[in-house]
Formats: structure tokens, C-alpha cells, sequence
């Protein structure tokens, strides 16, 4: 089965090469989508076949399509998950929530881990819903299926070792997709037991 990853760079922050950046698909700084999208294709899952960026309607074809979101823009949240009902369960959410979000709840779009479960503490994945969608909606338009939506790091199992820690390095790029800002730093992302740190 062949698998392709598709990667949707973090979003500009605040000052971030203010004005820099033109032709983008989106006005507003934060929901900015790149022209070119870097890729990874495996056609066993495993391993990279072909890697590179493409405009959104040449990306490679596969079985699977994954979209990645970048470790910057995702927050996690270890908080009680809620009992209530699937239709619910987003309000639910972000009224335990409310006040460590910093954003109006309504722009935002929530991930229970794959672990949680109602009733017990567990983590929540928050990311922004409005660049999410833009960035599904760009990629569908373009002849692509997104099957998944996925963290590029995510806490570590509960249950993990004492000082179990995950990490890499990489380097924040340019949201339009081509290249590497001379400014770009290396970050390091860790992801432990205890939550995603990004340095």
C-alpha cells in the first residue's frame, strides 16, 4: 500500500517576516498556505520512496494520504475528558478548556489522543480550524483525499519509562514552500510523558 505524507508548514507567528511573503493562497499572515508542499512518498509505508515538494495538484497519487501538521502548531492539553455524547463532545471540551486556550474556541479544532478515554485524564490536541480547513479544502481541490490528519509530535504514552523522551531537529521554513529562510533556526522538538516541547 502506498502512503503519501504531505506536510503543511508551521504558520507565520507574530513578526515573522512581516510583509515578506506574497503569493500565498490566504491574506491573513496566520492562515497562509504554501504554493509548493513538501512530500514524502513510501510505497510500503515504511520506507521513502520520493520526497520533494510539488504544487498541490502535482503531489504523487497514493493509496493514503496523510496530512502533517507542523510540531509548533499544535498545543497539548492533558486535561479530565469529558463524559458526553459524540455531538457534544467539542463544547464539552472546550468548556473544561476555556481558560488555558488563548484563541475563541470557535476558530480552534480539537484532537483527543489516541488513548483517551472519557471519564479519565487524557491528552487533547489543539491546532487552529480555520488554516486546517483552508488547507484540506486547497489539497481536495487539487484531486487529493486527505484519509488522516495527523501530529507531527505528540506526548508520549503515560506509561513510558522514567525520563523517556523523544526528539528531533528541524528547521521552521519558509510557508511558501520553496525554500529555507536565511533567518530559519534549527528548533528542537522533544516529546515526553509530560507534553511537546519545541526550543
Amino acid at each position: 500500500m502506498t502512503l503519501l505524507a504531505i506536510q503543511l508548514p508551521s504558520r507565520d507567528r507574530l513578526g515573522a517576516h512581516a510583509g515578506a511573503r506574497s503569493g500565498a493562497h490566504a491574506a491573513q499572515p496566520g492562515l497562509r498556505l504554501p504554493t509548493e508542499w513538501g512530500f514524502v512518498l513510501s510505497s510500503d509505508g515504511r520506507s521513502a520512496t520520493q520526497a520533494g515538494q510539488a504544487a498541490a495538484a502535482l503531489l504523487p497519487k497514493a493509496d493514503q494520504t496523510v496530512l502533517v501538521l507542523a510540531e509548533a502548531d499544535v498545543s497539548w492539553h492533558l486535561v479530565n475528558i469529558p463524559r458526553a455524547p459524540a455531538a457534544r463532545l467539542r463544547a464539552a471540551l472546550a468548556g473544561v478548556m476555556e481558560e488555558a486556550l488563548l484563541d475563541d474556541d470557535e476558530s480552534l479544532h480539537f484532537a483527543l489522543a489516541a488513548d483517551a478515554t472519557p471519564g479519565r485524564r487524557g491528552w487533547v490536541g489543539v491546532t487552529d480550524g480555520r488554516r486546517l480547513a483552508a488547507a484540506l479544502a486547497a489539497l481536495e481541490s487539487a484531486g487529493l483525499t486527505i484519509d488522516r490528519v495527523v501530529p507531527a509530535a505528540a506526548p508520549l504514552a503515560p506509561g513510558s519509562a522514567a525520563g523517556a523522551t523523544r526528539g528531533h531537529f528541524h528547521v521552521g521554513g519558509d510557508v511558501e514552500g520553496a525554500t529555507v529562510a536565511e533567518d530559519d533556526h534549527p528548533w528542537l522538538t522533544l516529546s515526553r510523558p509530560d507534553g511537546v516541547l519545541c526550543v
